[in-house]
């Protein structure tokens, strides 16, 4: 039997070679010397420093942070990246849309350090894509992280059933976990204004609807209102649910009572449940 002052250096040892697995199959065998330069920035560089994919350029990320675990979800892993024939499914809706006079829009709620906003923009350069972030220092790396893709706008907000304020509910936790709630939680200061998604998507006029990804840390039910407008657009839904926050059961109800989605194709990437809702005629966004 193994005994129990081992199991942290076991731990140690699987972590590392779950890191190294994903970075040989993300680069090949240059994957170990890149994944060592970045473990050594991560725990050593004294500010900011850059890593960089083919695809997306350089990144910035921020050292002893979650910031090169997100890298790794978003990027090493591809949580948001689909099989060929779903991809296509998404860039049939953003021509369609296109076809129409309209502008696709993509949501990004619960950007971070806007590395799934800068895939989605790389990806889909025709559509517009906007990415909700609450907290000032997630979102000041956003900026920085998406400057060069005009098709990116990002946002210092929160997404709500309702346009209101919040508080940080709580700050002890790590950047990509911050939790926020109806204001009067004590917060110490720290709040942020919130959207609901159908005000959201009243400031682009033009826009359709055609992706909304949420990431936001207990607020899916708030979000996914099922009398909200944007329903009518049947977007594609990519969601990381947290129903074992306390509190925060259910969170998908408002999304799995909408009649467009009881025949969807559900795809489990990660920690994200991807729902691709079959759409036969051309769907406009309501109002």
């Amino acid at each position: 039997m193994r005994s129990a002052t081992n199991r942290p250096v076991a731990n140690l040892l699987a972590r590392l070679l779950s890191w190294w697995a994903s970075y040989l199959a993300w680069r090949g065998l240059y994957g170990l010397p890149l994944m060592i330069g970045h473990r050594l920035k991560h725990r050593f560089a004294r500010r900011r420093y850059t890593v960089s994919d083919p695809a997306l350029g350089q990144i910035w990320l921020r050292p002893r942070s979650a910031d090169l675990h997100v890298f790794a979800q978003v990027v090493i892993s591809g949580e948001y990246t689909t099989p060929a024939a779903y991809t296509a499914r998404l860039q049939a809706r953003i021509d369609a849309v296109t076809a129409q006079g309209r502008v696709p829009l993509i949501i990004d709620g619960g950007g971070n350090i806007g590395l799934a906003a800068l895939a989605f923009a790389k990806s889909f350069p025709t559509a517009k894509v906007v990415s909700i972030e609450p907290d000032a220092a997630n979102h000041a790396m956003a900026v920085a992280n998406t400057r060069s893709c005009p098709n990116i706008e990002v946002l210092r907000a929160a997404l709500w059933s309702h346009e209101t304020t919040l508080d940080l509910a709580d700050g002890a936790v790590d950047t990509w976990a911050y939790q926020y709630g109806e204001a009067g939680q004590n917060a110490g200061g720290h709040t942020v204004d919130a959207l609901s998604i159908d005000s959201l998507i009243a400031r682009f006029p033009v826009a359709e609807l055609v992706l909304l990804k949420l990431d936001i840390e207990g607020a899916e039910k708030q979000a996914l209102q099922k009398d909200a407008d944007f329903w009518s657009a049947r977007p594609i839904i990519y969601v990381e649910p947290h129903d074992w926050f306390d509190g925060h059961s259910c969170s998908l109800t408002g999304l799995l009572s909408q009649p467009g989605y009881h025949d969807a194709d559900w795809i489990i990437s990660g920690e994200n449940i991807l729902a691709f809702p079959v759409i036969t005629r051309p769907v406009t966004q309501a109002g």
